[in-house]
């Protein structure tokens, strides 16, 4: 037999008895942990992801926990699953036992994370991470000023939770305003100030309360305008004011944050495309028509009665109905003024443009063949109002 034949048996064998040595090591790390599976509470690509890689299913799903929806994560649990199944057979050790395949598409779906979505979060600073212990408003401005980085997710609260945060922050704002106004008043008690300067602190109380609501990234109605002029009117301090201490407005904050950081994860999920679906994500199309049905049964359980003469009643739903707050009036009311304006611009030698506005095709997240483009300028925007 020739030497090389000799040295390709060795080889061989070699490779053979290394194989045996990694079947052994896997045997033994599946008896030391435990790999059993809840298959009852799984999905699909869950249960073959599990079936294919249970080794690396914690990893995956710890690298999809940041998505807000699960139907976001069940599909990058398909992108991992294909990038997983294209790795072409080598025939080397790590093929055989799925290592390269695991690491191909663990390298895959973090590049997809990474340049997606990271890209969505930098442009939401919201910090609410913060609200634990604390107790003046001092504090506030010292803690909120060093968390910059948004690191709470609060885009996975439920709306139960949201309240409950509602409720955190309105109660924050009502004890910093009262430390403040208490501080003030003990310095005009020891004549450090007088009446003439409750003005100028009236303009301070709200330039505190207005940097801790920027830097948790919620910044007050007229804050920039404060910035850019420092008499802002008096009437406008005292809404936002009165309006950082309402739990409603906080919640409505909130959802509004939180609606709008959802959809743009679904943009740069390719959730919104001519293939998939245009103008707004499904997810966020089937939570309107949910909005709208329970607005609707809320109106049609509410009377409306006189008050002189309680046997006059009609239900409320009739009255929204023949209103502009019915969508089908407020359209009619809307196309009649438009057409008032052009028929007006006729008469006076001008001429009536309507425009609707939209990002150019450069700026879309998909193709219409529903492919990523990968400028990346779509991640880049910010979803300014989506209802």
């Amino acid at each position: 037999m020739m030497n090389w034949e000799l040295e390709c048996n060795a080889n061989l064998a070699k490779r053979e008895q290394a194989m045996a040595d990694a079947r052994a090591v896997m045997m033994q790390s599946a008896v030391n942990f435990d790999r059993t599976f809840d298959t009852a509470q799984a999905t699909s690509a869950q249960m073959e992801l599990f079936s294919v890689a249970p080794h690396q299913f914690d990893y995956v799903e710890k690298l999809l926990s940041a998505l807000p929806r699960k139907r976001q994560r069940e599909h990058f649990r398909h992108v991992w699953l294909r990038a997983f199944n294209g790795v072409k057979n080598d025939g080397s050790i790590g093929f055989k036992f799925g290592n390269k395949q695991a690491a191909y598409a663990n390298i895959y779906l973090r590049e997809i994370l990474t340049n997606r979505l990271k890209a969505v979060f930098q442009h939401y600073h919201v910090s609410l991470d913060w609200l634990i212990d604390r107790d003046t408003h001092s504090q506030v401005v010292a803690l909120s000023k060093g968390k910059k980085a948004a690191n709470f997710p609060f885009y996975l609260l439920g709306e139960h939770q949201l309240k409950e945060m509602a409720g955190k922050l309105a109660m924050l704002f009502t004890k910093l305003q009262s430390d403040f106004v208490n501080e003030q008043a003990e310095r005009k008690e020891r004549g450090e100030i007088s009446l003439d300067d409750f003005t100028a602190l009236f303009r301070d109380l709200y330039r505190l309360v207005g940097e801790v609501c920027a830097d948790i990234g919620f910044p007050l109605k007229h804050w920039f305008a404060y910035q850019d002029n420092r008499f802002l009117d008096v009437n406008d301090i005292e809404v936002d004011l009165n309006k950082s201490v309402c739990p409603t407005h906080w919640k409505r904050q909130l959802t509004t944050a939180q609606k709008r950081l959802k959809e743009h994860v679904e943009i740069g999920c390719g959730a919104v495309s001519a293939k998939v679906s245009p103008y707004v994500s499904q997810s966020a199309f089937n939570d309107y028509r949910a909005q709208r049905a329970d607005n609707l049964e809320y109106l049609q359980q509410m009377l409306l009665e006189n008050l002189d003469d309680s046997t006059e009643q009609m239900p409320l739903i009739e009255m929204w109905k023949k209103s502009v707050a019915n969508p089908a009036i407020r359209f009619q009311e809307t196309m009649n003024r438009l057409r008032g304006i052009d028929e007006w611009a006729i008469e006076n030698s001008f001429v009536s443009l309507f425009l609707t506005l939209t990002a150019p095709s450069s700026f879309h997240a998909t193709h219409e063949t529903g492919k990523t483009i990968k400028n990346g300028k779509a991640q880049a925007l910010v979803i300014r109002n989506v209802t």
